[in-house]
């Protein structure tokens, strides 16, 4: 049986060379069989119900056992995150699913095996497969919301799956809840027969997970709280125009961004490209003096937004992590702002 190794975040960062682009006709056929899996269990995830057939990603993790990642469809992709799904496969059986939402530098995630496969090599597969996340989207930080492991799920709590996110290396973001789970660690380590009570497993389920890779730097964390403050601003910004159509506006704000970051090829632009960077201009128009960033930092975010709307969503992740100065300029401003206005 073939378990993780100590040092699950090294193991994590090293590349995963095996993983592939399927054609249109090979992503069809992976849609279907993972549609199937989850609808005979009653299941669903926006990414296989709404696929992106241009952007399955294959990801051979060995030994006859694949991951399949499914982006999403663009008329139903999210503004700031990348939502996609996946499916675990072991020689050609679905054993697991669940999905992926990249934000920045981190990813939420989680992971359910189907029952008939639980308690063999789960925990491998899973570092298995946040090595693969890692390799396709760079990101740095992976977060566990609690209904994963508790929080209003009695499944999770039956099973004790805190303790299977956290024997592999995540840990509570609330430092109160850190040392409930070390002092109960520390029991189980000093009884092997000694397991936590559906109480404390409740208490364990309080806030989310986090695992750090190597590297990652605090101030690149983005509250998913935010998010909804970001839709606001958007709305705000837009109505502020008072333009007689909301095309109208849209187009004012990110002319008005262009301009801002020295963009003056915008109208040559490949139409994905003006779409992409039309849609997000409302939420990073205002952020504070971006006329006046150093120029790589604005060359950064125009290359961002221009990524959204591209054939694979992949594109806008990845150049997420390299528009620092945007992404934490935004959380602060955010951070500052009310849902209904400053």
């Amino acid at each position: 049986m073939r378990r993780p190794g100590d040092d699950t975040a090294t193991r994590i960062e090293t590349p995963l060379q095996t993983i592939e682009r399927l054609p249109r006709g090979r992503a069809s056929r992976v849609v279907a069989c993972a549609r199937a899996a989850l609808a005979a269990r009653g299941r669903e995830v926006d990414a296989m119900t709404y696929p992106n057939l241009d952007e399955v990603w294959w990801c051979d993790l060995g030994d006859g056992v694949a991951l399949a990642v499914i982006g999403i469809a663009r008329g139903h992709r999210l503004a700031l995150e990348t939502n996609t799904g996946y499916l675990l496969v072991a020689n050609g059986v679905p054993i697991g699913y669940g999905g992926v939402t990249s934000l920045f530098r981190q990813a939420n995630t989680g992971i359910n095996v189907f029952d008939p496969f639980r308690g063999s090599e789960a925990a491998f597969l899973w570092i298995e497969t946040l090595r693969a996340f890692h390799t396709l989207y760079a990101s740095r930080r992976f977060l566990i919301n609690a209904y994963q492991f508790g929080a209003g799920n009695a499944e999770a709590i039956q099973s004790g799956a805190f303790w299977f996110y956290y024997r592999l290396g995540f840990r509570p973001a609330s430092i109160a809840t850190r040392k409930l789970a070390a002092r109960e660690a520390q029991r189980i380590a000093g009884d092997p027969k000694y397991r936590s009570d559906a109480r404390t497993l409740r208490a364990l389920a309080s806030g989310d997970l986090h695992l750090d890779l190597p590297g990652f730097d605090q101030a690149d964390y983005f509250d998913e709280a935010l998010v909804a403050k970001a839709g606001a601003r958007a709305a705000r910004r837009l109505a502020r125009e008072g333009a007689v159509s909301r095309t109208r506006a849209q187009h004012n704000v990110a002319a008005a961004l262009a301009d801002n970051l020295g963009v003056h090829d915008f109208d040559d632009w490949p139409p994905a490209e003006r779409i992409g960077f039309t849609q997000l201009a409302p939420i990073f128009a205002d952020l504070p003096a971006v006329r006046d960033w150093p120029s790589p930092d604005r060359a950064a975010l125009a290359s961002l937004l221009r990524a959204k709307a591209l054939p694979q969503e992949r594109t806008f992740t990845l150049r997420s992590t390299h528009a620092v100065r945007a992404w934490r300029s935004l959380a602060r401003d955010l951070a500052h702002t009310s849902l209904a206005g400053r």
